[in-house]
């Protein structure tokens, strides 16, 4: 396996920039994070975007079958303990006091990247149990400490839906890579590098200039009916219907 990666290192360092490389290189891992009030509730949107070889390099730890790629239970596995590795390390506290993040929903794809190599794009939703926006400003403090050390864009934003308002924010109100899809060639030599911010929300309208929340196409769309009995709020769990998906198309 090692001379496995060390091959492909090569050629992924060999080949001349395409379409299909990753923009930031082959080495990065990014991580993008949108902070969502709603009247609803508070709802984290979160996804990874990793280049070629730290794909690779989950895939050889996670192939069982040998067959080069991940499918089927293998993808499974790999997003449900991606959910959990990240959980584990980000941290949403609403006036001082810790917020239990739920899962609520999540998607793994391998898009096709450099040199015939998948990257990985994990977009999980989360939701903060028990939390609800009053007429008074509530701060909220996230903070991430997943792959802190590794080099990658790192960005945190807010967004609102109708019926509340962002008073303050330390986080980005204007989305600059519309969740990772797409990086601003104008700022790739100085990628975002946030981790942690801070968002006072309440009820109403009014405050400050934020995005809106998209709330249609999205696995992690704010739910106007997600305070209804059934709703899911458990971490992930290997039972539960979520949906993992390898992609080999362009990345």
């Amino acid at each position: 396996m090692r001379r496995l990666l060390l091959a492909a290192t090569v050629v992924a360092l060999a080949l001349p920039a395409t379409a299909g490389a990753h923009p930031l290189g082959n080495f990065t891992v990014n991580q993008y994070a949108r902070i969502q009030v709603a009247p609803t509730g508070v709802d984290i949107r979160f996804v990874l975007d990793q280049a070629e070889i730290p794909t690779l390099q989950m895939v050889q730890a996670h192939d069982r079958d040998g067959s080069g790629r991940l499918e089927g239970a293998e993808l499974t596995a790999v997003r449900d303990q991606l959910a959990r590795d990240i959980t584990g390390r980000i941290a949403l506290t609403v006036g001082g006091r810790p917020a239990r993040l739920a899962v609520t929903g999540a998607t793994l794809a391998l898009p096709r990247g450099q040199g015939g190599l998948a990257t990985t794009r994990l977009d999980l939703a989360l939701h903060a149990d028990g939390v609800r926006l009053s007429g008074t400003p509530e701060q909220l403090a996230y903070r991430s400490g997943y792959a802190a050390d590794r080099v990658g864009w790192k960005e945190v934003v807010v967004a609102r839906a109708d019926g509340a308002a962002v008073t303050a924010t330390t986080a980005a109100t204007v989305d600059r890579t519309d969740g990772l899809r797409s990086y601003p060639k104008d700022l790739l030599s100085s990628p975002a590098d946030q981790l942690a911010a801070t968002v006072d929300a309440r009820l109403g309208s009014g405050g400050i200039q934020v995005g809106k929340v998209d709330t249609t196409g999205n696995v992690a769309a704010v739910n106007a009916g997600r305070d209804r009995p059934g709703r899911l709020e458990r971490l992930v769990d290997p039972n539960r219907k979520l949906t993992a998906v390898a992609v080999w198309g362009g990345h």
